[in-house]
């Protein structure tokens, strides 16, 4: 049964990839992207072969993985300054995820990691940053894990529920990391936010300091 559900899971991203790039039609000379560039060649240049791409992808079977995988690549690196780059990014880090034999949880990072370092104002970024958290929590990879926390502070809301998850996460790094005066400061800066601990990261952090 398990078998099953993956099976429908990876045909139903894999077809759904497939359908929303070849549905997307864009008048080549009405676009304009903002300064500076990514790519070496025009956009206009970019955005046909982005759409190539996207009509191989249309027309191939759901299986051929290694098709998608090379059609998302040359997007990414071929088409930087088009919409497209963005979203094969995600969804090249679905089929890393959950396509069989090919999980790749590095590369999934290394993806996260390019979207928000190039495209900083995507309109996807919240979507990367909680794939980059939670693939580096897998990993167990708490040095990168802190480090990803500390940068996306600097940048959250600190009355947000956000502020609070990401705060939970680099105290537990630091934690993991044996620097217990940092997973402390961490801990406390959760209940300082909420002293009545109503929030399930504020006990959580009461529990780790109790320890």
């Amino acid at each position: 049964m398990a078998n099953k559900y993956l099976f429908l899971t990876v045909t139903f991203i894999l077809a759904l990839s497939a359908v929303l790039c070849a549905s997307e039609t864009v008048d080549l000379d009405k676009i304009d992207f903002p300064a500076p560039r990514l790519g070496t060649t025009s956009v206009k240049e970019q955005l046909k072969l982005a759409y190539s791409l996207h009509d191989q992808m249309a027309a191939a079977d759901n299986w051929d993985i290694e098709l998608f995988k090379e059609c998302h690549y040359r997007v990414i690196n071929e088409c930087p300054d088009t919409p497209w780059a963005i979203e094969s990014c995600w969804r090249l880090s679905n089929l890393l995820m959950t396509a069989p034999g090919q999980q790749n949880n590095e590369e999934v990072v290394r993806l996260m990691t390019h979207a928000l370092d190039k495209y900083p104002g995507n309109p996807w970024q919240d979507r990367f940053k909680n794939r980059l958290i939670r693939t580096l929590q897998d990993m167990k990879d708490h040095q990168r894990l802190l480090s990803w926390c500390q940068k996306l502070l600097e940048t959250t809301d600190p009355e947000s529920e956000k502020y609070l998850s990401l705060t939970l996460v680099a105290g537990k790094s630091a934690e993991a990391l044996g620097d217990q005066d940092s997973a402390s400061w961490y801990f406390n800066e959760i209940l300082n936010r909420d002293p009545k601990k109503e929030s399930i990261f504020a006990r959580i952090a009461a529990s780790h300091l109790k320890q």
